[in-house]
């Protein structure tokens, strides 16, 4: 038997017949650049979409485009007095690069560029919020390992980790007061402050399900 799992193991590796994929898990980014708001890492999870494109390329190696989706949020404490709750959905678009060195292996090199959409909130001992929303343009370069247990012509699936590094742009966050919408209510517009620039860039890793089909 264990000679019999090398063999299939080392088996030559055929172009996929299945020219679609689908990845499915969750994801954890740690934020070097958003200490002031957040001591956590975002956590959250995601889904990405591919295409295998039909390029003439090496044996064993495959050009993939795919577009994903992240969504993560953490909270933290500012003052000792306010409590924060940061939320990001990525969106990003891109290709990676697949090397299979053995049939139910893969290693893939990914880059995207896309925007994210950043909140903030802050909440006192009091009750009273304040929050904002902006969006922000993203790079991301990382490293993927499949692990494939299912692997045919027409239907693959395995699992899939990835650790790379989400390059962002620091996007201005100026947290106004909520406030009721009563029509018989008279507002008195306040002064807004701004808290700079949220970092959301650094490190992640994801892990999760990849099917091809």
């Amino acid at each position: 038997m264990r000679a019999l799992a090398l063999l299939l193991l080392a088996a030559p590796v055929t172009a996929a017949a299945a020219p679609y994929e689908l990845s499915v898990g969750s994801s954890v980014r740690a934020l070097p650049g958003a200490d002031p708001v957040t001591a956590d890492s975002l956590a959250g999870g995601g889904v990405g979409l591919g295409y295998r494109l039909d390029v003439d390329l090496p044996r064993h190696f495959e050009l993939w485009g795919e577009a994903s989706s992240l969504w993560s949020g953490a909270s933290g404490a500012m003052f000792q007095t306010l409590t924060t709750h940061v939320f990001d959905v990525t969106l990003t678009a891109g290709a990676h690069l697949r090397y299979h060195p053995f049939r139910s292996l893969a290693v893939s090199g990914a880059l995207a560029i896309g925007y994210q959409h950043a909140s903030l909130t802050l909440d006192d001992t009091n009750g009273n919020s304040a929050s904002d929303t902006a969006w922000g343009p993203v790079a991301r370069a990382s490293i993927q390992l499949d692990v494939l247990a299912i692997d045919m012509k027409a239907f693959a699936l395995g699992l899939r980790g990835e650790f790379g590094y989400l390059a962002a742009a620091g996007i201005a966050m100026t947290p106004t007061e909520a406030r009721s919408d009563s029509s018989d209510t008279l507002h008195i517009p306040m002064q807004e402050a701004s808290l700079g620039h949220l970092d959301l860039g650094g490190p992640f890793f994801t892990f999760g399900l990849v099917s091809q089909f």
